[in-house]
């Protein structure tokens, strides 16, 4: 909790700096026109930016883009006219006649009635830039403040002794230029967020307290009943300062814990053997630090996928029964861990039913700050089964992690990583990308720390060859220092199993190509296969890799939904390309056909890892339909989250459920009494006593059969012409059994057996057409069904 704070979203003065005019310093009043933005927001939602050229075909195309530097500029005022944690916003109207005496400036009132000059001048203030790609510069009142440049968390600057009395200028540079060689993580592709430019998020300011707690990192242990925490404090902290902290239960009962500071030097490393954070980019320059212990009662509510339960914790600075500073956070009691090769949550197994979120946002293309839009998408996943969400290469803004405490996800995070920098394990990463990325590791780890739903994390998406590399062994060795509760692993996808000296807690090879298996082999249907060729390979977890992918055919009616920034191109080369050649009106019908067989091989591939006794989940790539890279039509919805209309969720949860019956026979389709068979009207359809007895027939005439098989008919005696029956419809003395073989729509062999001396009883033997029976046919033929 800050002593005072106010928001400064609305409407800004803003300028492209198309050519890096104004790179050093800010740019002049005049220089901004009559340019206004409003924050939140992007450049391209509010028409900055060029057309493109032309539209791609291979993923979508924005409606307009910029790449480059663009300047923000208000202004507020802090004064003793105002009580304190009053909120304001920036002003209507920027830049029109009635705000050009104050020079276009936006003005929210800060402040408390014991502010004084010289007090305000020693001040410290937090500005947070939410939702900026990829760095931000700010000046206030001429003074240059900082640079930040995360693509993972808000940019947060100090802003000391720089905030006077009175009106106050603040000028904000966000520049979205590909900063460093990372331009295939899904946080600003083409084919996913797009290389989006703004301040998405909004802005805020805070003013800090004297004293005030910098940093709360908690573990949770749910085997014990409490949470471990450690606080830490700067600023002016005395000797007997002390934390208190409440933690509320979902039934209301309270519990409480206090610790008195102590200097950093001399705090312990961590909060106990089963600590959280151990250092963070806020504690780890702190001056004092306390660490508390607080126990939950005999039944603590615990966190978990079925019922997440959140408590609501507060801490509080105190002086001599003051309070100085506080906040809040909204833990739960949970604890992911790895057993063997099974996954543990609170203490019992848990099978990851995981889908990949690629960054797609068809409206705005960045990622949004609306919690309702989260909520609606994980109670989407949820109804179609899913207890598990990877992010592809980014990580959510808060909204996201709000709604997925509240939701039960279990998340997986990444660094903004995909590329080739840790390739071949001998390889340098360039200096300045792997210090971004150890950066990232600290930011994004620290800003989700209270979040339940963070359970695991990876250093990005492919990153490596078969034996992994030593700087992504560390990076997870320092993941694990700074927080015991997660599990993390070197990448998400590549490396060879068994993993020999790669780091992890966890793994995730491809069940589709990982060898000894082949891409081919991921949806044959055969009930009795698995994956445990590879899941086998490793003592540790293993969680297949952007499983399953089966693409169906584009549905052209959805380029209606595309109301935002980004129009879906590549339908208009599909839409072209079958008018010209007369099939238009067929796409419903092969929207049909493919959607059917699209929904029966997921749930044959998810079957398959439901029954690999090694496999601890799958990440489904992806419960959406991807964009990019060509246009992958796989997912069971589309990227609006609304359902294609080509299986419905109650089905999806009969492979896709926390439990799942399974079956394992070598024969993907067994028949009792033919009910897929058609025989001749009015004939009666003789079952277990005709089948013997016809098995009978069929071994007295085999001996005959032998001799007389031709090269056409496989073993399979000549069929009988009208002259081996009598008037009376009976086979003549001396003709022997009939098989008649036949292929059904079904795919399956149909062999109809006549007894000799009754042809009006009839016995169908339905044999599977399968790999499985392939080997044996020419005998199965032969023997008549047996």
């Amino acid at each position: 909790m800050h002593e005072r704070q106010m928001k400064l979203d609305g409407e800004w003065r803003f300028l492209l700096d198309r050519d890096g005019r104004y790179a050093d310093a800010p740019p002049p009043d005049a220089a901004f026109g009559e340019g206004v933005i409003r924050v939140p927001g992007s450049w391209e939602e509010q028409g900055y930016g060029d057309e493109p050229p032309y539209g791609q075909i291979d993923t979508w195309t924005k409606v307009r883009d910029y790449e480059g530097a663009a300047w923000y500029r208000t202004t507020f005022s802090v004064g003793d006219e105002e009580p304190a944690d009053v909120v304001g916003t920036a002003m209507e109207g920027v830049g029109k006649a009635s705000a050009a005496e104050a020079g276009g400036q936006a003005n929210a009132m800060v402040g408390g009635a014991d502010d004084g000059a010289d007090r305000l001048s020693a001040a410290v203030w937090m500005l947070t830039i939410a939702g900026a790609r990829w760095t931000t510069e700010v000046w206030v009142n001429g003074a240059y403040a900082g640079r930040q440049d995360s693509l993972s968390a808000p940019h947060t600057h100090l802003l000391e002794g720089l905030i006077r009395q009175g009106d106050n200028a603040l000028a904000i540079r966000v520049d979205n230029r590909m900063r460093l060689p990372l331009a295939d993580s899904h946080i600003h592709t083409r084919h996913t967020a797009t290389a989006w430019g703004g301040i998405t998020g909004g802005v805020k300011l805070a003013r800090l307290s004297p004293a005030r707690i910098e940093d709360v990192s908690i573990a949770p242990d749910p085997e014990a009943g409490l949470f471990r925490c450690r606080v830490s404090a700067g600023g002016e902290i005395a000797a007997g300062d002390a934390v208190v902290a409440t933690f509320r239960a979902p039934d209301g009962g309270t519990f409480r814990a206090a610790a008195t500071f102590v200097s950093a030097g001399d705090a312990n490393a961590g909060p106990g053997e089963n600590g959280s954070a151990r250092e963070s980019h806020a504690s780890a320059s702190a001056e004092f630090v306390a660490e508390l212990t607080c126990a939950l009662g005999d039944a603590p509510a615990l966190w978990s996928d079925a019922r997440p339960q959140l408590y609501d914790a507060e801490f509080v600075l105190v002086r001599d029964g003051r309070m100085l500073d506080g906040t809040t956070r909204r833990p739960g009691l949970r604890r992911l861990a790895a057993d063997g090769k099974r996954l543990l949550l609170n203490g019992r197994p848990v099978w990851l039913r995981g889908y990949v979120d690629c960054c797609i946002f068809p409206l705005t293309g960045y990622p949004v700050w609306d919690k309702a839009h989260y909520v609606r998408q994980f109670r989407i996943a949820k109804s179609y089964g899913f207890n598990h969400v990877r992010l592809h290469g980014w990580t959510a803004p808060e909204p996201f992690w709000e709604a997925a405490d509240e939701a039960g996800m279990l998340v997986q995070s990444e660094l903004p990583h995909w590329s080739a920098h840790y390739q071949p394990r001998g390889a340098e990463p360039p200096a300045d990308v792997d210090a971004f990325l150890e950066a990232e590791l600290r930011r994004i780890y620290a800003q989700l720390n209270a979040h339940p739903s963070f359970v695991l994390f990876a250093m990005g998406n492919e990153l490596v060859e078969d034996n992994g590399h030593p700087r992504l062994n560390e990076l997870v060795r320092l993941a694990r220092e700074l927080d015991q509760t997660r599990l993390v692993t070197d990448n998400t996808g590549f490396g060879q199993l068994p993993e020999q000296d790669r780091e992890g807690d966890f793994f995730i090879p491809s069940f589709n190509w990982h060898a000894p298996l082949k891409t081919e082999e991921i949806a044959m249907p055969a009930t009795d296969r698995d994956f445990s060729a590879v899941a086998s390979l490793s003592a540790k977890p293993v969680i297949g890799h952007e499983h399953a992918q089966f693409a169906m055919y584009a549905r052209p009616e959805e380029k209606f939904k595309y109301t935002g920034v980004l129009r879906p191109t590549w339908l208009e080369t599909i839409e072209e390309t079958l008018a010209g050649k007369g099939l238009a009106a067929r796409i419903p019908a092969f929207i049909e056909a493919t959607g059917s067989h699209q929904a029966r091989a997921l749930k044959e591939a998810m079957e398959r890892a439901r029954r690999t006794p090694d496999a601890a989940g799958v990440q489904l790539l992806d419960i959406r339909d991807f964009p990019g890279q060509g246009h992958a039509t796989t997912g069971l919805l589309d990227v609006f989250w609304d359902s294609k209309g080509t299986i419905e969720p109650e089905r999806v949860l009969d492979f896709n459920g926390p439990t799942v019956l399974l079956m394992s026979c070598r024969g993907r389709t067994l028949f009792a009494g033919g009910a897929h068979a058609r025989p001749p009207p009015r004939l009666p359809l003789w079952r277990s006593a005709l089948a013997e007895r016809a098995r009978g027939l069929a071994a007295l005439g085999r001996r005959r059969d032998n001799r007389r098989r031709t090269a056409g008919s496989r073993g399979i005696a000549r069929r009988r012409s009208r002259r081996d029956w009598d008037g009376a419809g009976r086979m003549r003395t001396g003709s022997r059994c009939r098989p008649h073989r036949a292929r059904s729509p079904l795919g399956e062999r149909r062999c109809s057996i006549r007894r000799r001396n009754d042809p009006q009883r009839l016995v169908v033997l339905v044999v599977p057409a399968n790999e499985a029976f392939g080997r044996r046919r020419d005998r199965m033929d032969q023997r008549a069904g047996t």
